[in-house]
């Protein structure tokens, strides 16, 4: 009885959960008014909130979003590391105590969601870095600008992800580039070592060889 008497101190007559923090408030408010729009997170609660109650999207929405953060992060990891690797980095982020307090049920505040883009487009990219298919690159590059647009729209720093991407993909041409200058090299050698064989080959043979023919 005690635990109900708790639980109803947090709760609307209709028994729906109250939202924590003023940031909280401050974006349901935009959403419930629709207008006043300074990202695109009260849009997106609003919309939502045509098929539903808008105090119930705005309590779940944060934690499926964050629950949907998981999926980005465990392939991520999978790709550095292994399967094991991926499995405990995905728990580690799921029961991280810093992210679930910014991320939990009823924090209806814009991490989650600049979480959400950033970890995708991070993904998508590691993928694309992978593909040797000009027609998959291609799909993942249409996909990362739309993601790009969208992500614009819901936190002022996301020119932090371009800049990463940026910063990756000259650091991959600066290594394709000196492997590439590696391979030349090794080539060149192997073609220089042929060339002193074939000499001893017609030196074997009472062969002379001046100095311009060697």
């Amino acid at each position: 009885q005690r635990a109900t008497q708790f639980r109803k101190d947090y709760q609307d007559p209709e028994g729906r959960w109250y939202l924590y923090g003023i940031d909280s408030y401050y974006y349901y408010g935009m959403a419930k008014i629709n207008k006043g729009y300074d990202s695109l997170w009260p849009q997106f609660l609003h919309i939502l909130g045509n098929f539903m109650p808008l105090e119930l999207v705005a309590f779940y929405l944060p934690g499926i979003l964050f629950l949907l953060t998981l999926i980005p992060v465990y392939f991520i990891a999978r790709k550095v590391t292994n399967d094991y690797g991926a499995l405990v980095a995905s728990l580690w982020w799921s029961v991280h105590l810093i992210l679930l307090q910014f991320t939990s049920l009823g924090i209806a505040d814009t991490n989650v969601i600049n979480l959400f883009f950033l970890l995708y487009i991070s993904w998508l990219f590691v993928e694309l870095l992978d593909w040797k298919s000009v027609k998959n690159t291609l799909i993942f590059t249409v996909f990362i600008v739309i993601l790009l647009a969208v992500f614009k729209r819901t936190w002022s720093g996301y020119f932090s992800v371009v800049a990463w991407i940026l910063v990756t993909l000259v650091l991959v041409g600066v290594s394709s580039l000196i492997s590439w200058i590696s391979s030349r090299y090794k080539l060149s050698k192997n073609i220089l070592v042929l060339g002193e064989d074939q000499k001893l080959y017609f030196e074997h043979f009472g062969i002379e060889l001046t100095k311009a023919q060697a």
